[in-house]
């Protein structure tokens, strides 16, 4: 089993300051394919990685964010509707469309966060009840290439 040390280098976006930059091991994937690790928490192929860090991940869904709480009446800054489990508001520093892995899922960055939660990952959900569940949490966000 061949073992990967992955340098993290920032390539499209300097990190915010505040975050903290992770390094990864682990063994190579096959195929470029997400590979399971320890726990069975799956991450991508490090070809495909620009960097990673540690940082703030929260959830939102239509009731705090659409008028009348409706998706149907939801739209994000590309004019398009969020889409739960794929659209993602990132940091400023990110260019809209970037890719992202957090936890094994890879989002879209379809909106960027207020200036208040700058540096945050905020995913779209279906509903309020998964937003609070998820709540906040610190987690590594591969950014992809």
């Amino acid at each position: 089993m061949t073992l990967w040390l992955l340098i993290l280098l920032t390539v499209s976006a300097p990190p915010v300051s505040h975050a903290k930059t992770a390094s990864v091991t682990g063994s190579q994937p096959p195929n470029g394919e997400l590979v399971r690790t320890h726990g069975g928490v799956e991450y991508p192929d490090p070809s495909q990685i620009a960097y990673a860090e540690i940082r703030t991940t929260t959830a939102y869904s239509p009731k705090e964010t659409c008028p009348q709480g409706l998706i149907a009446n939801c739209k994000n800054v590309r004019g398009k509707q969020p889409i739960a489990g794929i659209s993602i508001a990132c940091p400023r520093n990110l260019r809209l469309g970037t890719r992202v892995v957090i936890d094994g899922q890879t989002f879209t960055c379809d909106d960027h966060t207020s200036q208040r939660y700058d540096g945050r990952f905020d995913r779209f959900v279906s509903t309020y009840e998964e937003a609070i569940t998820w709540g906040k949490k610190e987690m590594i966000v591969y950014i992809l290439k």
